[in-house]
């Protein structure tokens, strides 16, 4: 065994042991992938408990030494996880962004992949994923999170005791849209299918986060096997037509795994 899991500075042998046995009750059939590159017997668990008495007792962390001042000045520079707190995007620009890239490059999310133009770049919000140009996400005057130009991915739990049927869910989500949105609308709604799963297409016009200006959203949400994925498609109202053909070709490319 040549890990120890760390504990504020000293180490914590015990809950090695007790690491490895939940991970083996909470995913039995999981426990031979997770640990794949790095093999143990099955008996691990049996094999770091004998293992114990031989460390001695639990040493107390430092925070004063050398090493430990050290090495938390190398874990503050590290870049933050992918999964951890999205940063905060720029100001709005008063220059639109250049057009839409016919090249599209495939972003893998959780549960689902879709095509974007290559002169687009995937960036995390706190709802799911932006796919946008270059200024089409920024940070409103209040400092909330708002995206002019591109489409935004995220999966959507119903709630209510309707929320089983997807026309169901679509009006729920409006309707929790609608909420931070009051100038929101429906259009249009039909039904579509996307990769053979059915869908709904919801066309929406909403005011614009750039000022004096409409939007058009046009909201896809299929089913899943847990959630629903809503996909939503943005641009100013005077721009829409030329960004729908990157539009529908990133939804013909929408694959749900």
């Amino acid at each position: 065994i040549g890990t120890y899991i760390l504990y504020h500075g000293g180490y914590e042998p015990k809950a090695m042991a007790e690491f490895f046995d939940k991970i083996r009750q909470k995913h039995p059939q999981r426990s031979v992938e997770f640990f794949a590159s790095h093999p143990n017997p099955e008996n691990r668990v049996k094999k770091v408990q004998a293992f114990i008495p031989e460390l001695g007792p639990a040493r107390e962390g430092r925070t004063d030494s050398a090493e430990f001042q050290a090495a938390k000045k190398k874990l503050l520079a590290l870049p933050a996880p992918a999964g951890g707190k999205p940063a905060p995007p720029g100001p709005a620009s008063t220059t639109p962004p250049p057009s839409p890239s016919t090249r599209l490059v495939k972003f893998r999310g959780e549960g689902y992949a879709i095509a974007h133009p290559d002169n687009w770049e995937a960036q995390q919000t706190r709802d799911g994923v932006a796919l946008a140009p270059a200024g089409g996400v920024f940070t409103g005057p209040q400092g909330e999170w708002a995206q002019a130009y591109g489409a935004s991915v995220s999966w959507f739990t119903p709630q209510g005791r309707d929320g089983s049927g997807l026309i169901n869910a679509t009006e729920e989500l409006i309707q929790t849209l609608k909420r931070s949105n009051p100038n929101l609308r429906v259009v249009k709604q039909t039904g579509l299918r996307v990769k053979g799963r059915p869908a709904v297409s919801t066309l929406l016009e909403n005011d614009s986060p750039l000022a004096g200006q409409k939007e058009i959203d046009h909201l896809v949400t299929v089913r899943g096997r847990e959630a629903v994925l809503a996909v939503v498609f943005v641009a100013p109202q005077s721009a829409y037509e030329s960004y729908e053909p990157t539009f529908r070709a990133m939804l013909k490319s929408l694959d749900l795994q």
